[in-house]
């Protein structure tokens, strides 16, 4: 929010006319702008039964409507004025013109959107109002950037924002010109959606007595981000399909039964959340939907509309609105690609047209459709398929010698590759000429050598490949486009053969979900095996097996216990003893304060040493201290995160509180690093590292990054009062900070920060798998004297 400083405007007997705003807060407002994207869809003819002595078959045609409504975050800014007229008469005639100029003092107030948000009593501003003696009145303006006013620069464009206000005083005609304050617009985001539905969809089929069960599809939207800011809390949520045309009324219903975000199932609501797109990226959204009758879409178009008083179509993001029929969701296998499936569309709301592949890494590629060169030869029990080889995208559709009798097994091409089950498929279209359904083999690949053996099978329809077939699937209540429905990383058909339930997150309520505790070999059957092991040193009843009953009196029995993925958990105590991990797996001690892991004796105190322990290890709620080299190190690839502990007073030379080797890249986020006077607080020669929201005091060097090629992430640290320098081999984080912590009593190893310390709730607004246990968190402060260990 911007304001103006007082400024007097005129000065009279003693009286005046001020303009006021208080105190300068020099921040931006955010404000959460709300974008409606009405999108219209489709024609839908579908093929109704119709009485015998009818000798021609009808077709009845639905149009149906989705509305959706698309939010995310915008900035703005408002003007404040306040006028205070202390003159022994009114002022007539008041107006104000608000100027908008660059940096070049150009004109810039078209690329606002500006609009008077109040006036108080006066009403107005356009010179057709008084301002009556002694009274006071507060003016507000909101001022939104168009796209492109912030540029495309990380810091974005700086603007000036002043006013000349005019008046009318005993007959006097003033103009004063306010002096303006600046304002700078960040770099804003800028969205193309492209939308895709499929041309055929399948429900009940008029032409046969039985009535057959919808078949699930979906609506799928590509939102790439082409501006050159991020768009943040983005979110489109959905109504359901609404009939808005069906004059001849067909009994015909269509819904949306769920969503997937980016690969990832959503809940059941409409609604999908996208947080934030960065700039340059892309995600996707599906809302799975049915139809009770089969039929084809032959239209589909979409509209969107802005907020009118938010600046309308001046002020909109949304660059473009594309609708494509989507003939699959396919899976582009490239080096380098991700899982998430890809669209393979045409190029625009025609069936006819083009072909494209719609990545989800933003890439559009066009697709050679080889139909019409292609031919399928059967060979003994396989079936021969040739076609030109093309370097490019291709796709295939050609008959289906088994008419939909078989399920296709597999699909090879001649240089060995097999192809992803996304990528070769079959489908059916209706001929209403002779009543039959026409069936297909499909194929998609890249650099195609021209040549595949097809391999049928049993038919079994599984459209997302999990195990279970569509119409099992219907009858469990589980979603057939989704192979794991309560997105608890086991298949539909993998809980099946588990026998848990899949559509529970955690079927035996122990608060594991169910693919957790296959990876980490319980039973996700048993609420009462579940991946824990606990300690306790204080537990002296000669019994110890790990459980919450008999738990194990050393931290390094309850490591050796643990499966890969378990979690270790240790009551509060000191634990003398050193500590080796190698797998994937949580260590957490109840808190800092009071779970010690107490090295004296002993080299280092926890080492983790494997390229095998990754992101997902965790260790957490230590003090850790006393060990003649290093409190915690990562060697041989190790990556753990390391956050909410203290380390401290380790009596090293030359060695790291927290080291790690050029292979291994730790999270090192939220720790307090203090008093290690012989030793360097953080030792990372590796550039994948993190070094996040860490207070580190005290030490010989506060971080050194002796050997790395390009500095790691660095930001929002406290570095202050290490003896030999805070930094060595690398540059302050562009947030980092060098205050006193104020600890609360440090002399005697109280590292809690007291009610004065500026580094509290003062770091890093994502978070960095933050849980505040004692600090670690810091940003803006000012500078103390270098005090340590006490003041």
């Amino acid at each position: 929010i911007k304001h103006w400083d007082k400024l007097p405007i005129l000065i009279k007997k003693g009286r005046f006319l001020m303009i006021h705003s208080g105190k300068s807060t020099g921040r931006r407002s955010q404000l959460l702008f709300f974008l409606l994207t009405n999108i219209l869809f489709f024609l839908l003819p579908l093929i109704a039964c119709i009485p015998k002595v009818v000798l021609a078959d009808v077709c009845a045609t639905v149009k149906i409507e989705i509305l959706q409504e698309a939010t995310f975050e915008r900035s703005a800014f408002e003007a404040r004025m306040k006028i205070i007229n202390s003159l022994d008469s009114s002022i007539e005639n008041f107006r104000v013109d608000l100027t908008v100029r660059d940096d070049n003092g150009n004109d810039a107030y078209p690329l606002f959107y500006i609009r008077l948000q109040s006036a108080g009593n006066v009403g107005a501003v356009d010179g057709t109002r008084n301002i009556e003696s002694g009274s006071e009145e507060e003016i507000r303006w909101l001022l939104i950037p168009v796209p492109g006013a912030g540029g495309s620069e990380p810091e974005g464009k700086t603007y000036n924002v002043g006013a000349t206000i005019s008046y009318i005083w005993n007959g006097t005609h003033e103009v004063t010109h306010v002096t303006p304050d600046s304002i700078v617009v960040m770099p804003q985001p800028v969205l193309a959606l492209d939308y895709f539905l499929p041309y055929q969809v399948y429900g009940d089929d008029p032409y046969t007595t039985e009535t057959e069960s919808p078949v699930p599809y979906s609506l799928g939207v590509r939102i790439m981000n082409t501006g050159s800011g991020d768009a943040n809390k983005l979110q489109i949520e959905a109504g359901q399909p609404k009939i808005v045309d069906n004059d001849q009324g067909l009994a015909v219903d269509f819904s949306i039964i769920g969503s997937e975000i980016n690969g990832v199932k959503g809940s059941n609501s409409f609604l999908v959340d996208f947080g934030t797109i960065n700039s340059g990226e892309c995600a996707t959204a599906r809302w799975e939907m049915i139809s009770t009758l089969s039929g084809k879409f032959i239209k589909f178009a979409a509209s969107f509309t802005h907020s009118n008083e938010l600046g309308g179509e001046l002020t909109s993001l949304i660059e473009s609105l594309n609708t494509h029929f989507l003939i699959h969701d396919v899976l582009v296998d490239l080096p380098g690609r991700d899982h998430i499936r890809d669209f393979l569309a045409t190029v625009d709301d025609s069936p006819t047209s083009p072909k494209k592949v719609y990545e989800t890494d933003c890439s559009e590629s066009n697709v050679t459709d080889l139909s019409s060169e292609a031919s399928l030869i059967q060979n003994e029990a396989e079936w021969h398929l040739s076609c030109p080889a093309d370097s490019g995208f291709i796709f295939i559709k050609v008959p289906d010698p088994e008419s939909g009798g078989a399920g296709i097994s597999s699909v090879v091409r001649s240089d060995g590759k097999v192809l992803k089950p996304e990528n070769a498929w079959l489908s059916k279209e209706y001929e209403l000429s002779s009543h039959k359904w026409n069936y297909y083999l499909n194929i998609f690949d890249y650099d195609s050598t021209g040549s595949y053996t097809v391999k049928y099978g049993n038919l079994i329809t599984d459209g997302d490949n999990d195990g279970l077939s569509d119409s099992e699937e219907i009858n469990r209540g589980t979603n057939p486009l989704n192979p794991d429905t309560d997105g608890d990383g086991l298949k539909d058909g993998d809980e099946v053969v588990h026998g848990t339930n899949p559509l529970l997150l955690d079927s035996d309520g122990d608060g594991y979900e169910d693919g957790y505790e296959i990876d980490c070999g319980t039973d996700p059957r048993n609420p009462e095996d579940i991946p824990v092991i606990y300690v306790d040193i204080s537990n002296d009843s000669g019994t110890e097996d790990g459980s919450f009953e008999h738990p194990f009196d050393t931290i390094s029995e309850g490591i050796s216990a643990a499966h890969e993925y378990w979690s270790v958990l240790v009551a509060p105590g000191n634990y003398n003893e050193t500590l080796t991990i190698d797998r994937n797996l949580v260590l957490k001690g109840a808190s800092p304060s009071t779970t010690i892991i107490d090295a004296s004796g002993f080299t280092d105190g926890v080492s983790f040493i494997s390229t095998s322990v990754e992101s997902i290890t965790i260790l957490q709620g230590f003090t850790i201290s006393g060990a003649s080299n290093s409190g915690v190190i990562c060697t041989e690839g190790a990556s753990p995160v390391i956050r909410n502990n203290i380390v401290a007073n380790c009596v090293t030379d030359g060695y790291a509180a927290v080291s790690a080797d050029a292979y291994s890249s730790p999270w090192i986020i939220n720790n307090t690093i203090v008093n290690n006077a012989d030793a360097i607080g953080i030792e990372c020669s590796s550039e994948g590292a993190k070094i996040v929201n860490n207070i580190i005091s005290g030490n010989a060097v506060g971080i050194d990054c002796y050997a790395a090629f390009q500095q790691p992430f660095i930001d929002y640290n406290n570095v202050w009062c290490n003896l030999g320098g805070n930094y060595a081999g690398c540059i302050p984080g562009p947030n980092d900070t060098h205050s006193n912590p104020r600890y609360v009593d440090p002399d005697n190893g109280d590292y809690h920060l007291s009610p004065f310390s500026p580094c509290i709730d003062s770091g890093d607004p994502v978070g960095w798998l933050a849980q505040d246990y004692v600090g670690g968190i810091t940003v803006r402060l000012r500078s103390t004297p270098c005090i340590f260990p006490g003041e």
